[in-house]
């Protein structure tokens, strides 16, 4: 933990300026340890604006169980596929503002699209990018952001997207991922201990897929369907 909301006294040495939004808008961070990255708020407000080539999208992420804003149908995916891994304890979208020192540059810097966290308190930064997209500069920025985070011992990683079958897999199971009605009558005070794990059962159609739930003392599935 930070010594204070803005990071304790002394100033950080990386080759990186960081800044967060730890619920009071965004502030230069200048701590030598990261910050709680469960209380980072978005550094950067998502508006759709003519002529772009994405469309802003609100989505449910049963991991934070609430709704995150997300930039683009391609980071919707991320989330889907992070949602699904029960080793993924925390998201965040547009988690900071990243801008070197080199340079000395004016911008606000750049924003990674997605924080995730696990299990074991490892951090990961996203940059979500379709392969046509994935330009000198984009890699530039990829290669400043790993440096930045591994000097606060995170990683970073690039998602370019998924397979159309995977994709189209997981759209459909996502909706499953909840507690089925009939669970509830049958055990209605029962309790998640954690989050859906996805499942596959070889069947003489093909590959059906669905979500196990975890509950206390009660084990259920969500009838899949899906084949592969």
């Amino acid at each position: 933990m930070p010594n204070s909301i803005r990071g304790g006294a002394e100033g950080h040495p990386a080759d990186a300026l960081w800044s967060f939004d730890l619920g009071g808008g965004v502030i230069p961070w200048v701590g030598l340890a990261p910050p709680d990255v469960k209380i980072l708020r978005s550094a950067r407000s998502i508006r759709s604006r003519s002529g772009a080539g994405h469309v802003p999208t609100r989505a449910y992420s049963t991991t934070v169980r609430g709704h995150v804003r997300l930039e683009s149908g391609l980071e919707h995916d991320l989330l889907r596929d992070l949602d699904r891994d029960p080793d993924v304890t925390w998201l965040v979208p547009q988690p900071a503002r990243l801008r070197a020192r080199a340079g000395r540059s004016k911008g606000p810097g750049a924003v990674p699209d997605l924080l995730s966290l696990t299990t074991e308190g490892a951090v990961t930064l996203w940059a979500v990018r379709p392969t046509e997209k994935q330009d000198e500069a984009f890699w530039g920025q990829v290669k400043e952001a790993e440096g930045a985070c591994a000097e606060f011992g995170w990683s970073h990683r690039v998602f370019s997207g998924m397979s159309v079958t995977g994709r189209s897999n997981l759209m459909w199971l996502d909706g499953y991922r909840r507690l089925m009605p009939r669970v509830r009558r049958v055990a209605p005070d029962v309790d998640l201990q954690s989050r859906g794990r996805l499942h596959s059962r070889q069947g003489p159609r093909g590959r059906r897929w669905g979500w196990t739930y975890g509950l206390r003392g009660v084990a259920c599935s969500a009838p899949g369907g899906g084949r592969v």
